[in-house]
């Protein structure tokens, strides 16, 4: 063995692997980001669609007082303004879907971050920069979790 293998007794850690508490921590940040994004655009959207409501509906009151097939013909555009508003509501039940879906997830972060720090392992925001040890920042847990508890984890 060379001088430097002696004194290296650690592989290279790998970047991704060392760096797993700060993932965790970033993780649930863009989970929260995105769900308040989510928030916003739906907020956007049905503002949207209310302004195109409000507005078909003033275009089919006009459309009554023009009178024959000018009258009839601007009453349909109205209604064909009101069903295209309908697209709203279709995509606001998708975004709900997709929040339920990261709130699912962002609660399954936290229990494994809590049954991770009850087993002593640390999952919070890593102290210092841990990308350049020589060694694994965060190493083999000292204690093995119960499979009841990981079970549990995944219910």
């Amino acid at each position: 063995m060379t001088a430097t293998a002696k004194s290296q007794p650690f592989a290279k850690p790998d970047p991704v692997a060392s760096s797993a508490p700060l993932r965790t921590h970033v993780m649930d940040a863009n989970l929260s980001r995105a769900l308040d994004e989510l928030v916003v655009a739906q907020s956007e959207i049905d503002d949207m669609a209310m302004r195109n409501i409000v507005a078909a509906e003033t275009v089919e009151l006009i459309s009554t007082l023009v009178k024959g097939r000018d009258g009839d013909a601007i009453s349909e555009v109205a209604g064909m303004i009101l069903e295209a508003c309908t697209l709203a509501d279709v995509i606001g039940q998708r975004m709900m879907k997709v929040s339920r879906a990261l709130e699912a997830a962002q609660a399954q972060m936290a229990r494994m971050s809590g049954a991770l720090s009850e087993a002593g392992v640390r999952t919070g925001e890593p102290e210092g920069d841990v990308r350049n040890l020589g060694v694994l920042a965060t190493g083999p847990a000292l204690t093995r979790p119960k499979q009841a508890d990981i079970d549990a984890l995944f219910g």
